[in-house]
């Protein structure tokens, strides 16, 4: 089984608000997935692709969502209902009744006032469900597990998270996960080019030599 996977992305003041209802929990509507959109701050470029999260969303599978990824900070469920996902061709949004908890309404207060400008999700690629391209410069999502997404303060990869992501590259670079996957770009590949020269160098010096 694949690792889980966290993106994050910044949002301007139109992708988060809060709706407010006489009579209701307020709401937290906010952007956690654009749709063929290149990432931000990985060592290559993603694209999660329409339709990718689709077949998990119309299953009865949970979906967490949470303040700063911190379960302790919990906002909503799927199968209870106070988590809502609206699957677009442009983005996947979430609604969630926020709880009438203090962090809960701490995070109305700080959505309200600007200082919330991240979203972020948790996920897992299924086998064959992403497509590296370009000598693995470029990687589109196609079928993933939603496992997590809510708001975030501080849009910015942790290393962890670089990390885990640069695995999932160095996986398909080996084959180990995707061994039918290939570059279908035209570009040379680097790792040939390299080992090329290094060929050729050292039959150079070898003629030196003799």
């Amino acid at each position: 089984m694949r690792e889980a996977e966290e993106r994050t992305l910044l949002i301007s003041k139109d992708e988060v608000r809060i709706k407010t209802e006489e009579g209701k929990r307020p709401i937290l509507r906010i952007k956690v997935a654009p749709y063929n959109t290149p990432s931000v701050g990985l060592r290559f470029t993603e694209y999660t692709q329409p339709g990718c999260f689709t077949e998990w969303l119309d299953s009865e599978q949970d979906i967490l969502s949470c303040f700063n990824h911190q379960r302790h900070y919990i906002l909503g469920r799927r199968c209870k209902g106070t988590a809502r996902f609206i699957d677009t061709p442009e983005a996947l949004w979430l609604e969630v009744d926020i709880p009438n908890t203090s962090y809960g309404q701490d995070l109305i207060e700080n959505v309200e006032n600007g200082n919330v400008d991240g979203a972020s999700f948790r996920f897992r690629c299924h086998e064959g469900g992403d497509r590296w391209s370009n000598g693995y410069s470029r990687r589109d999502l196609f079928k993933c597990e939603l496992l997590e997404a809510g708001p975030v303060v501080d849009p910015v990869y942790e290393e962890t998270d670089v990390t885990v992501a640069m695995r999932s590259l160095e996986a398909a670079r080996k084959g180990e996960e995707n061994p039918h996957d290939k570059d279908e770009s035209n570009e040379p590949d680097e790792d040939s080019s390299v080992r090329h020269n290094e060929l050729k160098w050292r039959a150079l010096e070898l003629a030196e030599l003799a």
